[in-house]
């Protein structure tokens, strides 16, 4: 599969514009504002993306305010280009020619114009639209979670979701949907600059799996160089709950007795208190029951979940027992399961991240 790159702008930009002037040339300063705005953007003069993110919105340095420039977009041929605006992105829907028929590269000209107090300035990038074999995903291709985790392995996928942490420094992620959650391998950190946690992307991989000889997982996906991702909402979104199943402490410490059965790939809800062991200066954060039963969170080093969990170990909410420290208060902990240790060929532990906490009823 060819490498769809993601050609991009930051979605929010800011310069600082020497002094302004004043008085009767606030016609002339305002169009002096939209222009320097504009004058930042960069265009990439070959795009081989079926989508790039373009500003929309533009923040200029003035004096000591911050004021906004509105950015609009136009493209040529303009059948080949469709324009969605948030806030501060634009997302530019392109048809590529099609290198299956013999369609040569088609020069394009993307026209930008800064919009402030009413002034206008405007700014032209040209270039060419690359020919592809790839044929972008349409709306009934993309699985979702649930259908991609039953997909076999070597499969090529396309699924949409929310994003969220795997607290496993920068070797991958989680995409969340309404059916549930999956892990995205992503070793080299390719597509982690693509998104902020929380954002809508639709992710392109390939259904693998992680045999190694310390953990393994029958489940995710693995983004390499023939992999993609764009992003569909630059808003942070909540994460989707719906497809989290029920688990206890007990049945997750059952989990162990078989050890035939892989869990990777399970997403669950545990309603639990939030508790931290600190035997040393490594602290171990768990989800545990009433009956001192416990899921231990993994994370890459001790102090992950310090800032994140700061809210909940209060004084007047937590309970301390020698060198464990629990909340007084229960709270709804969605769990995401993503590799198992393995220990003389059985599976013995899971390794198991947080993606959302929540007041329990």
């Amino acid at each position: 599969m060819k490498k769809l790159k993601i050609f991009g702008l930051a979605a929010l930009m800011a310069i600082s514009l020497t002094s302004c002037g004043s008085g009767g040339n606030g016609g002339n300063e305002d169009e002096k504002i939209a222009k320097e705005a504009i004058n930042v953007i960069s265009v990439q003069n070959q795009i081989s993306s079926y989508e790039i993110q373009l500003p929309a919105l533009i923040q200029v340095n003035k004096g000591s305010e911050k004021v906004s420039v509105n950015v609009t977009w136009e493209g040529t041929p303009a059948a080949r280009w469709n324009f969605r605006y948030e806030t501060t992105t634009c997302f530019a829907e392109i048809t590529l020619p099609d290198a299956n028929k013999d369609e040569a590269a088609v020069e394009f000209t993307l026209k930008a114009t800064g919009t402030y107090n009413g002034a206008t300035a405007t700014r032209e990038f040209s270039g060419y639209l690359m020919p592809t074999a790839v044929t972008p995903p349409t709306e009934d291709s993309i699985m979702t979670v649930a259908e991609a985790i039953e997909a076999e392995d070597g499969d090529i996928v396309t699924i949409r979701g929310i994003t969220a942490s795997a607290r496993n420094g920068e070797k991958g992620f989680f995409v969340v949907d309404e059916t549930g959650a999956i892990y995205v391998y992503d070793q080299k950190a390719q597509a982690i600059n693509s998104f902020k946690y929380g954002n809508e992307v639709q992710i392109t991989a390939t259904r693998g799996a992680n045999n190694g000889t310390y953990s393994k997982s029958s489940v995710q996906l693995v983004y390499d160089a023939d992999s993609s991702i764009s992003l569909k909402s630059s808003e942070v979104k909540a994460i989707p709950t719906a497809g989290a199943k029920a688990l206890t402490c007990p049945e997750f410490a059952s989990w162990k007795k078989d050890g035939s059965e892989d869990y990777s790939g399970g997403f669950y809800k545990v309603t639990a208190k939030l508790a931290k062991y600190s035997p040393g200066s490594y602290t171990t954060y768990e989800v545990m029951d009433d009956n001192g039963k416990y899921i231990q969170l993994y994370a890459s080093d001790g102090s992950v979940y310090d800032t994140e969990f700061a809210e909940y170990f209060v004084e007047d909410n937590i309970v301390v027992d020698g060198t464990t420290t629990k909340t007084k208060a229960n709270y709804n902990i969605y769990l995401a399961v993503y590799d198992a240790k393995i220990d003389n060929g059985a599976i013995k532990s899971w390794r198991v991240a947080p993606l959302l906490v929540e007041a329990a009823a």
